[in-house]
């Protein structure tokens, strides 16, 4: 049994990250090395955390250095410093992903989750991007009692 345990201390790496350690576990390491909340999955080289949101969110994505905007999103630009030097195109979408031309034109893509009123907000042109993504997002938590000891 500390055989077993002791393997659970080893940290472990996902991609190009690496000394991933407790409260995380993932591939190579057992179940029993952590709770379930903290289960990493390697997902295209990157170690990814489930998380469930509150059912009151939107994504937001941002695009960041590209080349050409298309006119329908002309409205959600934003200017973005880029080695304190340049300032890149860049813009951002509520919803969805888009696909197509917009982000094949773009360097970098992320994508946050936000407060349905701020996408609201941000959409009816009420708030700026920066109001949007400082009001955050909510996070429901359920622990999981999986040694029976809670």
């Amino acid at each position: 049994m500390c055989a077993t345990l002791r393997a659970c201390s080893h940290p472990f790496e996902s991609g190009d990250f690496h000394n991933i350690s407790y409260p995380f576990w993932g591939c190579p390491l057992s179940s029993y090395c952590g709770l379930p909340e903290f289960q990493l999955v390697c997902q295209d080289g990157f170690p990814v955390l489930h998380i469930i949101y509150a059912p009151d969110f939107g994504n937001l994505t941002l695009f960041y250095g590209c080349s050409s905007v298309t006119p329908a999103l002309a409205s959600n630009t934003f200017s973005c410093r880029h080695n304190d030097s340049s300032t890149e195109t860049s813009f951002y979408t509520i919803g969805s992903i888009p696909t197509g031309e917009n982000n094949r034109t773009c360097n970098e893509s992320i994508t946050v989750p936000v407060l349905q009123t701020a996408a609201k907000s941000l959409r009816d042109n009420v708030s700026s991007l920066t109001e949007a993504l400082d009001d955050g997002f909510e996070v429901q938590w359920r622990s999981y009692s999986t040694f029976g000891m809670l």
